[in-house]
C-alpha cells in the first residue's frame, strides 16, 4: 500500500491512494447475501511492539447462533497482533451487557440478537471503531507508537500537524509529547524568549525586524545634470540652493535621478528633498514623485521600469523634505530612481532636487524561542526535536538556526543536531533531531525547546515537535 503524498504523485494517483489508504479501516457488516456470519473489511494494523504494519484482507466471521430465551451482545474483534477477525459471545439477558473483550483483542463491533434472529444485517450492528484507520493505539499502550522517538518520519509529523488542523488547529498533546503549529502564542514562555515577533495571520515567529537603514554606495545617474549636477541629489545635504541642487532642463516635463547599485535592494522607504529656495523655480505646477526598479538598467535614463511607490500633487513651489514615504514591496531591484513628472516646460519652471533617499531594513534581530514547560511522566533519557521553517534567505542549519531541549524547566540545554526530513510544497522546510541524548542532564520532568536564529537570518518558524523518551 502506497501512502498518499501531493508533492511526488500524480492527481490520479494521490486519489487513488487517498481512497485505498481511507478505506482499509475493519468495518463490519452484513454479507452480500446475508446469513448469520458478518463480513469484516479490509484494514491495516499497526504492532507497536514489532513497529510492523499488517494489511489483512476481508474475513467472515464465524457462524453465530441467535440466543435461546433472551437477547444477547456479542462483539466482533481482532487480534492486535495479526487482525485475525473472532467473536466474543455475550451472555442473555433481558437487558444485555457487552462481553469482556480477551486479552490482546480490540473491539469492531456490536451485533445486537434477538430470539428470532435469522440473519447478521447492517440494523443490528454498530460498528465502534472510528472512521479512520484503527490500529495505531493498542488498548493498553499509551500511543506513543503514532509519534515515536526515534522512529516516526517525516510522513508521521506531516500527519501530527493535519491532525491539528483538523482539531481547529490546537495544539496536538501526546503522552509523551506535543506538537504546536504555533496558531498562538499560548505555548510560548514570552518572558524568557528575546526579539521574537509572532505573526497572527500567518502563524509564526520571526526574529524582531531591523529598522530602515540609508542604502549607500551605487553609481549615480539621471538627466538632471544642471546646477550641481545628478551627484547633488545623492551627496548627503538634504538643504541646498537652486544653484548646489541638481536641476533638470526648463523644456523637461519628466525627468529623473538615482542609483544603480549593481546588485539588488530591496528598498522599504524613500525621501525626496526640494531646494532650500523652491522645488520647480518659475512656476507652481502640480508635481508628482514616483519611486522605480530596475534590473537591466544600463544607466538610469534607459532600461525596463517598475513603479514601486508615488506622491503626486506636490506643490512646485515647495521647498524642503516633500516626499517622506515607507514602501510595501518586497521587490529586490539593482537600481532605483525618482522620476519627476508635472512640469508644463513653460517659462522659466524646471525641477530643482537637493536629495533622494532610498532605504532598506537592516538585518532582523536575532531570535530566542522558549516554549513553556510540559511535564513528563517520568525523567526521560532521549529527546526529539522537529522544526518547521520557512527561510527567507539562504541559512546554514545548526549554525543560523539552532534547537534545544531541556528536562529541567530550561535550567540546562542540550542542543539537537538538525537534518532536512523533507521540503514541502510552499516552500517550508522540516528540520529534525530524532534522537537527542538528555540523560546527562539534571533529573527533571519539566520539559522545554528552545529554537534560536542567530547571524542576523530571516528565518519563519511555522511549527514544533518535541518528544521525549
Amino acid at each position: 500500500m502506497t501512502l498518499p503524498n501531493f508533492t511526488t504523485q500524480s492527481a490520479a494517483d494521490y486519489k487513488a491512494n487517498i481512497d485505498a489508504f481511507a478505506a482499509g479501516r475493519f468495518y463490519v457488516h452484513e454479507q452480500a447475501t446475508p446469513d448469520m456470519t458478518a463480513l469484516v473489511d479490509t484494514g491495516r494494523l499497526h504492532n507497536v511492539d514489532t513497529d510492523t504494519l499488517t494489511v489483512k484482507v476481508a474475513q467472515n466471521t464465524a457462524t453465530i447462533t441467535a440466543p435461546s430465551t433472551n437477547p444477547r451482545y456479542d462483539i466482533v474483534y481482532i487480534d492486535e497482533t495479526t487482525a485475525t477477525v473472532g467473536v466474543a459471545t455475550g451472555a442473555e439477558a433481558a437487558s444485555p451487557s457487552d462481553p469482556a473483550i480477551p486479552t490482546g483483542k480490540i473491539p469492531l463491533a456490536r451485533i445486537s440478537l434477538a430470539t428470532s434472529t435469522t440473519t447478521i444485517t447492517d440494523a443490528i450492528i454498530t460498528n465502534l471503531t472510528p472512521d479512520h484507520l484503527t490500529g495505531f493505539l493498542k488498548p493498553d499502550g499509551d500511543g506513543s507508537s503514532l509519534l515515536n522517538v526515534g522512529g516516526a518520519s517525516e510522513t508521521d509529523m506531516r500527519l501530527a500537524f493535519l491532525m491539528i488542523a483538523e482539531n481547529a488547529g490546537d495544539r496536538l498533546n501526546m503522552v509523551d509529547g506535543i506538537a504546536d503549529p504555533l496558531m498562538d502564542e499560548t505555548d510560548i514562555d514570552t518572558a524568557t524568549s528575546t526579539n521574537e515577533i509572532y505573526d497572527a495571520a500567518g502563524d509564526f515567529y520571526s526574529g524582531t525586524p531591523g529598522s530602515d537603514v540609508l542604502i549607500t554606495g551605487g553609481t549615480v545617474g539621471g538627466d538632471m545634470t544642471g546646477g550641481g549636477g545628478n551627484a547633488a541629489a545623492v551627496d548627503g545635504t538634504t538643504s541646498q540652493t537652486n544653484a548646489n541642487s541638481a536641476q533638470g532642463a526648463a523644456s523637461d516635463t519628466v525627468t529623473q535621478v538615482g542609483k544603480d547599485w549593481g546588485g539588488a535592494k530591496t528598498v522599504t522607504a524613500w525621501k525626496v528633498y526640494a531646494s532650500s529656495e523652491n522645488f520647480i523655480v518659475g512656476n507652481s505646477d502640480a508635481v508628482t514623485c514616483t519611486l522605480q526598479g530596475a534590473d537591466d538598467s544600463t544607466n538610469i535614463n534607459d532600461g525596463t521600469w517598475t513603479d514601486i511607490d508615488s506622491l503626486g500633487g506636490l506643490s512646485g513651489d515647495a521647498t524642503g523634505l516633500v516626499v517622506d514615504r515607507a514602501v510595501g514591496s518586497a521587490t529586490p531591484y539593482e537600481a532605483l530612481r525618482v522620476k519627476f513628472t508635472g512640469n508644463s516646460g513653460t517659462g522659466s519652471g524646471y525641477y530643482v532636487c537637493a536629495e533622494v533617499e532610498f532605504y532598506e531594513a537592516s538585518a532582523p534581530a536575532n531570535m530566542t524561542l522558549v516554549s513553556t514547560a510540559f511535564t513528563a511522566a517520568s525523567a526521560p533519557d532521549t529527546g526529539r526535536v522537529h522544526v518547521q521553517v520557512k527561510e527567507n534567505e539562504t541559512i546554514t542549519v545548526n549554525t543560523d538556526l539552532t534547537a534545544e531541549i531541556s528536562r529541567d524547566g530550561g535550567t540546562t540545554w542540550t542542543t539537537a543536531t538538525l537534518v532536512l526530513q523533507e521540503t514541502l510544497a510552499d516552500g517550508t522546510k522540516a528540520y529534525e533531531d530524532d534522537d537527542v541524548t538528555i540523560s546527562g542532564q539534571p533529573s527533571g520532568t519539566s520539559m522545554k525547546y528552545r529554537i534560536k536564529t542567530l547571524n542576523a537570518k530571516d528565518i519563519e518558524v511555522h511549527g514544533v515537535v518535541l518528544q521525549w523518551a
